[in-house]
């Protein structure tokens, strides 16, 4: 699929990042947007920012003025009004410099009290001429005595013609920024600490490049950690620096940390030695590698291993002599974690990219939405992170990423429904034999399940199935000899749904049944007993008031997988435009998330409790346009057969038609309007933090179960050909 895979990879990246601070808490969360990537400034989504740095402006060497391009001219100057249409709270800073400017037309600038005042006075009017709220200066870097200590003039004067502007004007005074190097020592000099500490609204601390492949690096022909957050045998990490910054007397509250979102490539001398610092003759490619070619880079190269250092806090990757170094989701929420615990203001990322790479843009996306539950849940807690896999998709099993998981489920097994054995389709029969040894390739603790039915599978046969003690036990007994013999370690039944007390009744001794029979299959082979788990309808109790056996699901199954989603659609409700699996409910009459989880802990242990979220949404036609709130009148299916559409498309139909988005932090839900079209759908915002929260308030065994498919939902799997 060809889609937009970078915005909405780094977005999720960027909100492992809003999950650590405080919504009360004054933060930084700000990336650099840079027009030669070829990233449009609408194409930013700005929801996932309190600050965004419009980068560069230039330096004239002969007037020390600041400028802007021309060719920059038009997107400058309308940056703020853009990026404000999603977001109206963020607020824009007018960067100045960067890594490709010229170092000594800085220095220039700063030596003389008239060529400061020049570069003051027009960086402050350009700001106000374009609506920026903030200027940031980048000079790499300042590289000498003298330098350091015009640095330290050049931001008192900078912040003292700052309020004097603001009082002049009555405008609110422009916010003050800085990138700097690292550490607060640049080889061995200094930065003037009380003229940051007095004039600086905060510090960007750039905290990656420590190594490459490249002439500029200090040991080109190691490989090495570019952003390594500790590092054993030198001082050089994010760690070092930001003790240097904070011990030489810059508060924690001033520093930003840098994150980067791309890698550097190296050529191994030899392919089996591939650890940090193994021998290298040089770079790989000619230029940095983004996140998204990174990811590319794997999924194309099936023999590609990945590797997360936990001593350096870094992520690397090689296959055969190709090896790089980078950030990824693992490396990333550390650092998070580490910013908190030290008390920073909050980061920064280097750099918002093109829409540019058609990658496989769910199961990134996915695997960065999953990690956030690593961070709510400790590491000594049992708990379920796990996905379903399923073979009509066109991903294949190799691509993933076992390592994410702890658990991995391979659907669908089918039921015979004249004989009431489990079987597995002929086309699927070398996908499923190989399914486990394959996943464990990356990840030899994940656990594998094979998925009995389905959303689209025979209810009837199932109900059939399981009526009768002989059928049932044609099901038990085939079931288990399938496992077995294709390697895997448990069975998940999806019987969608016992729509009857009857059915329910039998549902309840089948699992019954079926623990016992794996109970004594485990005694007579010596291995170890098969988990059983079975997907199940939102609440404890379906239409008309069956109950679910309680009894038996406690005593039978390992867990539950509670479908918590799909409350409302166009093909059921079609009135009403209604969030699919809003957490909570506004009248009693509706449905959500929450009101299904406290009547399944009422009935059993919140540690058989498994939440499944959505990751598609469904599209309605509005009645009227300008009637666009949640439960707005509507009239028909929007977009496709039956409105269920995938999270991507969601994506690119808000990029596409510059749609509306909202989020309803009442019943933790998103939506999104463009003339009479509104999508209701689960988003970063209702994804993550809410959930992750009554996960732990409730108790449960966790968490948000997965769906590898690039069209169709992430928490747990239905089949929608449609979407």
């Amino acid at each position: 699929m060809a889609s937009k895979t970078l915005p909405y990879i780094f977005s999720t990246l960027l909100f492992l990042l809003q999950l650590q601070f405080s919504a009360g808490q004054t933060e930084v969360k700000a990336a650099y947007w840079f027009p030669g990537t070829g990233l449009s400034v609408s194409g930013i989504d700005s929801t996932f920012f309190t600050h965004l740095f419009c980068a560069f402006a230039d330096l004239d060497k002969t007037t020390y003025q600041v400028t802007i391009s021309a060719s920059n001219s038009a997107q400058f100057s309308t940056f703020t009004q853009t990026v404000q249409q999603k977001n109206p709270s963020v607020k824009t800073l007018l960067s100045i410099g960067g890594g490709d400017a010229v170092a000594p037309t800085f220095a220039s600038m700063a030596s003389q009290a008239s060529t400061r005042k020049s570069f003051i006075d027009s960086s402050i009017q350009l700001a106000r001429a374009n609506n920026f709220h903030g200027l940031d200066l980048d000079w790499e870097y300042p590289s000498t005595a003298t330098e350091f200590t015009n640095l330290g003039l050049l931001l008192n004067e900078w912040r003292a013609a700052v309020a004097n502007e603001a009082t002049s004007s009555g405008n609110t005074p422009l916010i003050l920024v800085a990138a700097f190097f690292y550490s607060s020592n640049y080889y061995g000099l200094s930065y003037p600490i009380q003229a940051i500490s007095n004039s600086l609204d905060w510090v960007n601390v750039m905290a990656y490049d420590f190594t490459s492949p490249f002439s500029w690096s200090t040991a080109p022909n190691l490989t090495g950690a570019p952003a390594a957050l500790y590092n054993p045998t030198s001082q050089v990490s994010g760690d070092s620096g930001i003790a240097a910054w904070i011990q030489a007397g810059v508060s924690a509250k001033k520093l930003v940390l840098g994150v980067p979102f791309y890698g550097y490539a190296w050529r191994l001398v030899n392919a089996n030695d591939n650890g940090i610092f193994a021998p290298a003759n040089g770079a790989a490619l000619s230029d940095a590698i983004s996140y998204s070619e990174i990811k590319d880079f794997i999924a194309q190269n099936s023999a590609t291993t990945t590797v997360y250092n936990s001593t350096f806090v870094t992520n690397y990757c090689y296959s055969g002599t190709t090896w790089i170094g980078y950030d990824d989701t693992e490396s990333i929420s550390t650092k998070v974690t580490y910013a908190k615990g030290k008390g920073l203001l909050g980061y920064f990322a280097w750099q918002l990219l093109p829409n540019s790479m058609a990658s496989k843009t769910l199961c990134y996306i996915f695997s960065t939405i999953l990690f956030l539950l690593q961070l709510h849940f400790s590491a000594g807690q049992t708990v379920v992170k796990s996905a379903y896999w399923f073979s009509g998709s066109g991903f294949p099993a190799p691509s993933i990423d076992s390592s994410l998981f702890t658990h991995l489920f391979c659907a669908f097994a089918d039921l015979n429904p004249t004989t009431y054995q489990v079987t597995i389709s002929s086309s699927n029969s070398a996908l499923f034999s190989t399914f486990t040894r394959t996943v464990q390739q990356k990840n030899p603790l994940v656990k594998t399940l094979l998925s009995i039915g389905g959303g689209n599978a025979n209810a009837s046969a199932i109900a059939s199935m399981a009526s009768q003690a002989s059928t049932r036990k044609s099901f038990i007994d085939s079931s288990i000899n399938l496992a077995r013999s294709n390697n895997f370690l448990g069975l998940d039944l999806d019987w969608e749904y016992p729509s009857s007390a009857s059915q329910m009744t039998n549902f309840g001794l089948l699992i019954n049944e079926g623990r016992a029979a794996v109970s004594n299959e485990a005694k007579n082979s010596g291995k170890a007993a098969l988990l059983l788990s079975a997907a199940v309808f939102r609440t404890s109790s379906y239409y008309g008031g069956f109950n679910y056996p309680f009894q038996a699901i406690s005593k039978s199954l390992d867990w539950i997988n509670v479908m918590a989603y799909e409350f409302y659609g166009p093909s059921w409700s079609p009135k009403e435009a209604g969030p699919p699996a809003a957490l909570y409910n506004i009248a009693a009459s509706q449905i959500s998330v929450d009101t299904g989880i406290k009547a399944w802990i009422q009935a059993v242990s919140p540690k058989k409790v498994v939440l499944g979220v959505p990751f598609f949404g469904f599209a309605w036609r509005l009645v009227n346009a300008n009637n666009h709130g949640l439960f707005a009148p509507a009239n028909v299916t929007a977009i496709t057969s039956d409105g269920a559409i995938a999270y991507s498309k969601i994506k690119d139909f808000i990029a596409q038609t510059s749609a509306t988005t909202v989020f309803s932090s009442t019943i933790v839900t998103n939506y999104c309007y463009s003339g009479t079209t509104w999508i209701g759908y689960d988003d970063t915002q209702s994804i993550s933090l809410p959930r992750l929260q009554m996960l732990r308030e409730r108790d449960c065994l966790a968490s948000l179960h997965g769906s590898l498919l690039r069209t169709q939902i992430l928490f747990f799997l239905i089949q929608r050909s449609s979407v």
